[in-house]
Formats: structure tokens, sequence, C-alpha cells
């Protein structure tokens, strides 16, 4: 999906659509943001297995593998990874701690890592799950849909490898949103 890449990517999509039928190119005019261009690039589907994952290279091909299979095994909702090993710098480390920590303990979510990727879950719970989150917000509103409405959910372990695109957009603003949206949780909101 191009999410309004002024780059290389619409180029590369159309490709891999005209060589792959599995592939279908869609390609949105503006970026939409993280959480927007997922969604568009979701609700353009119509498979009984529906997710997503980031394409900068850090997550290795057999974690999706295995999280399909856990999926249809175990015949769960929803199944994410979860990065039992990450790259990243000291300050990095302390806010995905943290933010975990307080997703822990704040909000009841069973794992340490709300936001591994893949997330991979059945069409009928990303339904259920009704995501409206346009920012940075979607991955931790999923877990916590997930969670409200009692979907059965799983993880599979990840070794999270080198960057090989792109650079974290993780900044100071990320975090005081992540913050606005829990606060706002916490009394009720829903995107």
């Amino acid at each position: 999906m191009n999410n309004g890449s002024t780059d290389g990517t619409p180029a590369l999509i159309n490709r891999l659509a005209l060589k792959h039928d599995a592939v279908s190119a869609l390609h949105l005019a503006e970026n939409a943001g993280y959480g927007g261009g997922i969604l568009a690039g979701m609700n353009s589907l119509d498979t009984p297995v529906v997710g997503w994952c980031w394409g900068d290279g850090q997550t290795a091909p057999q974690v999706l593998v295995a999280a399909w299979q856990k999926l249809v095994d175990e015949q769960l909702d929803l199944v994410k990874s979860n990065r039992v090993e990450r790259r990243d710098g000291n300050q990095r480390r302390f806010i995905t701690t943290t933010y975990n920590a307080v997703m822990r303990h704040g909000f009841g979510l069973d794992t340490d890592d709300v936001n591994g990727c893949p997330k991979l879950m059945t069409a009928r719970a990303y339904d259920a799950l009704q995501l409206r989150s346009l920012d940075w917000f979607l991955d931790p509103e999923c877990m916590l849909r997930a969670v409200e409405l009692g979907l059965d959910w799983g993880e599979v372990e990840a070794v999270m490898l080198a960057r090989q695109g792109g650079v974290s957009k993780v900044r100071g603003s990320t975090v005081r949103e992540f913050l606005e949206h829990l606060w706002a949780w916490k009394g009720g909101w829903r995107p």
C-alpha cells in the first residue's frame, strides 16, 4: 500500500501487482498517518484473515508465519508479536518499558509489548474491533478493544531485527500523543 509516498513506493507496488495476482495496488494521494494508512489497507481487504506489519525490515518473515500458524491452530481471534529482543537505544528502551508497564498495570493488558507487530486477526474480529485511530494509537486501541470485547488473543515471540529502511518516528510528541489518548481512554473516550 502506498500511503502518500513521494519516493519509489508507488511504482514498486504497481510492479508487484502486475507480477503477482495476490497483490493489489492501493494508493492514497496524501499520507493518512500511521493508523489511517493501515485502516485504509485493512478496509480494502476481503479475506478471512487480515492484519498489518511494519515495512522497515525489523520483523522477520518467520514471525508472520508463526503468527498465522498460532491464529489458525489455536482458533484465536487475534495474534500479535511480542518482541523479546530489541535493538533500541537506552532512551527508547526506557520509553517502551514504561509504556508497557502502564498498559499492563493501568489498563489490564497482559503483554510486555502492546505495539508488537505483526498483528493478525480474523475478519470477524476486525469487524468487531471497529478500529478508528488514524494516528499511532491504533496498536493500543486494537489491544484495548480486544480486551473490552473479550476476544481470544495470543502472542508469538519475535526478535526485532535491525531496521532496513526509514527511521524511527518515536519522538517526544509521540509519547505525549499516547499519554493524551490513554488518559482520554480512561475517561471513556473512544476514537
